[in-house]
């Protein structure tokens, strides 16, 4: 493997000595579905800063200029269709 994009096409079993890798949505595309809803109505002290969890995804998309969003969807393109979501 000589570039992070390769990983992808990777058999694990090839990763196993070299990286331990973990993405997000392989601890969350199968079960956001059975969340418990009342952890979003709950805060937590995270670095002395109380808050709640929040979906800001779209402010932070807002936040994005031209090219941000085409390198995103340049580097993401692999996992947001794995996941069936639209690129930006």
């Amino acid at each position: 493997i000589d570039d992070i994009d390769d990983i992808d096409d990777t058999d694990e079993s090839e990763l196993s000595d070299t990286f331990l890798v973990f993405f997000f949505f392989d601890f969350t595309a199968d079960s956001i579905d059975d969340i418990d809803e009342s952890i979003f109505r709950k805060s937590f002290q995270i670095h002395k800063v109380s808050a709640e969890i929040k979906d800001m995804n779209q402010e932070a998309i807002a936040r994005l200029n031209n090219v941000q969003i085409e390198s995103f969807n340049h580097i993401a393109a692999k996992v947001m269709e794995r996941l069936n979501y639209p690129l930006l």
